[in-house]
């Protein structure tokens, strides 16, 4: 899925004028039509092709995480993932999700990112 360059320029839009209600996004009741733009179902096309380059080494921290497909993705190729993000509603869609597919190396927390502590080093869970 490719997104709509409009899509990006009403994020931008929104980010720099006034606070988005994050849960509403996710909820799809938030100021967009549908879900978050971003949110496409799968990693990101750049995380794509890293991970398939097999790039991606060690543990994950996903700040910002949402509904989690990068977390979840990597977590399923056996990578120990922890994603967070400030919207409770993606927390419990990432941790449902988690859950329907069997994955059980992945944590997700509602946490805002930029006063996240606990996490000091790889040995830190």
């Amino acid at each position: 899925m490719v997104l709509n360059p409009r899509a990006y320029l009403r994020v931008y839009q929104c980010m720099a004028t006034e606070l988005i209600d994050w849960d509403g996004a996710y909820r799809e009741e938030g100021i967009f039509v549908g879900p978050p733009p971003w949110n496409i179902g799968e990693p990101q096309p750049a995380f794509m092709r890293l991970i398939n380059q097999g790039r991606i080494h060690g543990d994950v921290l996903d700040a910002g995480c949402g509904h989690a497909e990068l977390s979840l993705t990597l977590a399923a190729k056996g990578h120990i993932v922890v994603g967070v993000d400030l919207s409770r509603a993606a927390v419990d869609t990432a941790t449902a999700t988690a859950k329907s597919r069997g994955i059980v190396n992945a944590t997700f927390l509602c946490a805002d990112i930029t006063s996240l502590t606990g996490f000091d080093g790889p040995s830190q869970r």
